[in-house]
């Protein structure tokens, strides 16, 4: 079993919700102003012998086993030379960026977009989640979204969350 996050399409993307500029009879936000804020390269990671990509970091707990890893992929690919898996063997596996790397405007909604792929995931589900946290990097209660999850068998899928 193995969910497998893609490398050059995955990145937060900034929507604007209230910028200056756009015309009264303009609806959609997002078709004019949308652009990456941050984008994760899995490609640095590997070439200079990094375990993880730079500032992710596994997540433990209650139902993620130290047994299960996250590890570059350069076989099973989405655009770029490498990938980063989740090798479950039997498990959940978590991994989140680390707090405070990414700087926000509260003047913007931000999204979640990435590529996944999974392979025999029978119990387990494969999403992308998003919040906030304060300056002490604690989460802000009410902030997180989760894309919609994946099981089983799926060849490269698209999933962006919803705005926060």
């Amino acid at each position: 079993m193995k969910a497998t996050i893609c490398a050059l399409a995955f990145g937060v993307i900034l929507l604007a919700a209230g910028a200056s500029g756009l015309r009264g009879g303009e609806k959609n936000v997002q078709q004019y102003l949308r652009e990456p804020m941050q984008s994760f390269d899995f490609e640095f990671g590997r070439k200079v012998g990094l375990r993880t990509p730079p500032y992710w970091k596994k997540v433990g707990g209650r139902g993620l086993p130290a047994y299960t890893e996250g590890r570059y992929d350069s076989q099973v690919r989405h655009g770029g030379q490498t990938s980063f898996s989740f090798q479950m063997k039997g498990g959940d596996c978590l991994y989140e960026y680390y707090p405070k790397r990414i700087p926000v405007d509260t003047a913007y909604d931000y999204c979640l977009e990435g590529w996944i792929r999974t392979e025999g995931l029978k119990q387990s589900r494969a999403y992308l989640g998003i919040w906030f946290n304060d300056q002490q990097g604690r989460r802000i209660p009410g902030t997180k979204v989760l894309t919609s999850p994946l099981s089983g068998q799926n060849d490269w899928t698209r999933l962006v969350s919803t705005p926060v």
